[in-house]
């Protein structure tokens, strides 16, 4: 009985990262439903880091110290280069393919793409806070991610159309101890939060292009 209460909390936690509502005004987004494809452009200039909330150089220092102690100069080297690869690739193309596979599956949707020139309006989506969760033995504690959403037509960028926040987005528990994660804060973690962003902010969109 304990073991099958314990299964149902893992799943009602694991669950609620994808339920967190994001406050959408619907009158402002509605020209989401009259386009083809809207550009976004992704910033992480002052993002905050774990649970202090620490400036990136704070972070990576704390980092560098911890990594290097356990796993040796070469190999925080090679995690250095996916911390800012991850941030320049794999969160931005999670968050948007995420964000597009589930939009497809309404009416109206716009096609979200990164750094697209040519087009009428951009989301800019600023990263406000990371933080990357870890996994020790039995305690298990998944990443999350805070970002800032901008809407703004393109011939007039200092004037905001709408803007939101995707707050905490929790990415899911691990299936097996580590998932392949490696040493450090673990990248392949953190991009589980940006998969639990695009999907609630597509569930939000709905809305609007449904």
């Amino acid at each position: 009985m304990r073991f099958n209460i314990y299964i149902i909390l893992l799943f009602f936690i694991s669950s609620s990262g994808f339920c967190q509502h994001i406050s959408i005004e619907k009158k402002e987004l509605q020209f989401l439903k009259a386009i083809d494809t809207i550009n976004v452009t992704f910033n992480f200039e002052n993002t905050l880091y774990d649970g202090p909330e620490q400036v990136e150089d704070k972070f990576l220092k704390i980092a560098k110290e911890a990594i290097t102690d356990g796993h040796g100069a070469p190999y925080f080297k090679e995690w250095l280069y996916k911390f800012y690869n991850s941030k320049r690739d794999l969160y931005p193309v999670t968050f948007i393919s995420v964000l597009n596979k589930k939009l497809s599956e309404y009416k109206n949707p716009p096609f979200f793409v990164i750094d697209k020139s040519g087009t009428d309006y951009t989301m800019k989506v600023t990263v406000a806070w990371m933080y990357f969760g870890y996994d020790i033995e039995i305690i298990d504690r998944p990443s999350k991610v805070t970002l800032d959403i901008e809407f703004i037509k393109n011939e007039k960028p200092n004037l905001l159309l709408s803007t939101t926040q995707i707050k905490r987005a929790m990415g899911t528990y691990n299936s097996k101890k580590d998932d392949g994660e490696g040493g450090g804060p673990s990248f392949l973690r953190m991009n589980k939060a940006y998969y639990t962003a695009g999907y609630k902010l597509a569930k939000a969109l709905k809305r609007i292009v449904d």
